[in-house]
């Protein structure tokens, strides 16, 4: 949020910097707002870089730029690598197609999506249809939940603990059994890092 006065300095100096190809002085501002001190400006100048609005270089003059604004709404576009259910390997998809996904939720993470096929994972609050954002990655952190191969022979999502010589594979929410074995008998082949549920009305 900013005051009148803020928004005003604002505005002034990214059309200047848009029509001039540079930022003006404090004095021009000054002088365009009526101001009668140049603390004052300082002042309200101060606030702006505070809230990320603009960026100072203290030794040069003229030397304020405008931080681009990344919207909360800004996504991208992820390929859907394959189907995954439960004790079953990945089903791959026939057709190339890309997820939107919020970039606040990722970074600038390397995943993929993983879209959820039945419900086998029902009890893990993991629903037919739901999207599994997964970082490509080979190992884990005790506590990170991962999609693991076991064995070569299907494929589960589970919380990742290490004990001694075994790792331990527990649900994501009981009844359901946890899952020891060795080391040499599980794969990670990601970490989950989101999961997105698409609502219809």
């Amino acid at each position: 949020m900013l005051t009148k006065r803020q928004k005003q300095i604002f505005d002034y100096v990214k059309d200047s910097i848009e029509r001039n190809g540079f930022a003006p002085s404090l004095v021009e501002i000054c002088q365009y707002l009526k101001l009668h001190s140049i603390s004052t400006v300082h002042k309200h100048l101060l606030h702006l870089e505070e809230k990320g609005l603009i960026r100072r270089q203290w030794n040069r003059a003229r030397a304020i730029e405008i931080v681009p604004v990344r919207s909360k709404l800004e996504a991208r576009e992820l390929p859907l690598i394959g189907l995954i259910s439960e004790g079953v390997g990945i089903e791959a998809v026939r057709v190339n197609e890309m997820v939107s996904i919020p970039a606040n939720m990722i970074g600038h993470r390397d995943v993929f999506v993983l879209r959820m096929k039945g419900d086998s994972m029902a009890e893990d609050q993991v629903c037919d249809g739901d999207y599994l954002i997964v970082e490509n990655r080979t190992d884990a952190c005790d506590g990170e939940i991962v999609l693991a191969l076991l064995g070569g022979c299907g494929t589960t999502v589970r919380k990742f603990c290490r004990e001694d010589d075994v790792i331990r594979l527990e649900p994501l929410q009981s009844p359901r059994e946890t899952l020891i074995v060795g080391e040499d008998e599980v794969e990670i082949q990601g970490v989950i890092v989101g999961l997105m549920r698409q609502y219809c009305g």
